[in-house]
This record gives structure tokens, sequence and C-alpha cells, in this order.
């Protein structure tokens, strides 16, 4: 089984992306997710099939030009 989600970020500073997302279960276990997905698309809400056992969502920056960065998000239970 999989959740529906949509994974908006309200602010994103100054790096541009692109962005890769991970899913994170309860174990720590990471298991990737979409790749190179712009910023437009995660300011306007980025629709995401999720696995049903994902405790957290990682949203990293993949720019070779920015410092590594990434954001984990609580998927709401």
């Amino acid at each position: 089984m999989s959740l529906y989600i949509t994974i908006t970020l309200t602010l994103v500073g100054t790096d541009p992306g692109p962005y890769n997302i991970f899913y994170i279960d309860g174990s720590s276990n990471i298991t990737p997710g979409p790749t190179n997905i712009s910023q437009a698309s995660l300011l306007s809400g980025y629709d995401a099939v999720v696995p049903n056992s994902t405790e957290t969502i990682r949203v990293q920056s993949v720019n070779p030009t920015c410092q590594p960065y990434y954001l984990d998000l609580n998927v709401p239970s």
C-alpha cells in the first residue's frame, strides 16, 4: 500500500535545486524516490506516491554549486 501526499515547501532559500526525494522508514532505511525535482514544483506542491512505511521524507538539493543540503519532513500519522 502507498500514501499519496503533496510536498509543499514555503521557503527554499537561494538554492535553485534540482532536488531529489528520499523516503525513510522507522528503521532508518532510506529508499530513493523521484529525482531532479524543480524548485518551482516544490514551492507550488509536488504530488508523490510514498511507501506506506515512510515516517520521514528527505528533500535533498543535488545542485553541485551549493553545499550539501537536505530537509527532513515528518509524515503525518
